[in-house]
């Protein structure tokens, strides 16, 4: 969640080039996606609809609120995994896929914008959040 307010304001609408997300693109990407991941694990849709991970009208709390409300939804869930249910198979879009197998897509994703959103802090000589593992604390 640092990397939400690592980024003032005024540079949420940064784009190092034309072809490439914004600064808010790429953390309502990560929340959609997230309500994606998640809410497939549930057997559901995604609470939010599309139009909430547009970022028009939207403001810096706008983004920041969706992107935590997008984890809050992943711990709960987290929470509630078990060995069966890792190893179940779950419809995600057009596919099925194991649980687990869900999961690493998630962290895989979250980590490669993570990554992204590390340059376009830099390319605006801001210094990003270090990097702290969940295992560590």
């Amino acid at each position: 969640m640092e990397f939400t307010k690592a980024m003032p304001d005024e540079k949420y609408g940064f784009k190092p080039t034309e072809e490439v997300y914004s600064f808010s693109e790429q953390l309502l990407h990560l929340a959609g996606a997230n309500f994606w991941f998640f809410a497939s694990i549930k057997g559901e849709k995604s609470p939010q609809p599309e139009e909430a991970f547009k970022p028009e009208g939207k403001t810096k709390n706008d983004v920041i609120k969706l992107v935590e409300e997008s984890f809050v939804l992943g711990d709960a869930v987290v929470d509630g995994l078990t060995d069966k249910i890792v190893h179940e198979e779950v419809a995600m879009g057009k596919n099925k896929l194991v649980v687990w197998k869900i999961l690493l897509f998630c962290v895989d994703h979250i980590t490669h914008h993570r990554g992204q959103m590390v340059v376009y802090l830099r390319l605006n000589g801001m210094k990003p959040p270090q990097y702290r593992s969940g295992f560590y604390g």
